[in-house]
Formats: C-alpha cells, structure tokens, sequence
C-alpha cells in the first residue's frame, strides 16, 4: 500500500538505495516491486504490478520476481531480478 511512510504495507523489504536529494528506493522483494520513499516520508510504488511472470514490458505494466540488489545511475534503475536470473534496467522518469 502506498502512501505515509508509517502507515505503507511491506512485504520483505531489501536493498536500498539512497540518492542525492535524499529520496530511498528499495526492492519489495515478497511485494514484487521496485519503491520509493521520497524526503517528506511518502512511499510509493514505481514499478511493478505485484506478480512473478518475467515481462519485458514498460515499467508499469512490468512484472518482477523477487527484485534485488537496486541501484539508481542518472534516473536509470538496475536491480537484479533473483528468481528468474536476469538483470533488469527501466528509466525512473517514464
């Protein structure tokens, strides 16, 4: 559930990533999405619609199985995708 950071549901959060401006994106890895908390505690899901089929799709309607090991490079997202063995790339300004 997306929304307060006090108040969001996780499901085995991994792997986070800090950027500049102080904005955490983090693998819910049980949750099967990629997500962020911004600076003012607000946690949203920016990828991924919750299902362990391996899409190549756009982000959101992509479909991630256990999402690992994140990291951000100039609005560009890579995360190992764990279970279906591949690494996975999608622009965080789509």
């Amino acid at each position: 559930m997306d929304g307060p950071t006090a108040t969001s549901h996780l499901n085995k959060p991994t792997d986070v990533f800090v950027t500049d401006d102080d904005t955490f994106y983090f693998s819910d890895t049980y949750g099967y999405r990629i997500r962020k908390n911004s600076p003012r505690c607000i946690a949203s899901t920016i990828a991924a619609v919750g299902s362990t089929w391996l899409g190549n799709a756009i982000v959101d309607d992509a479909r991630f199985d256990f999402p690992r090991d994140f990291v951000v490079r100039k609005n560009l997202s890579f995360f190992a995708q764990f279970n279906n063995h591949v690494i996975r790339k999608f622009n965080l300004e789509s």
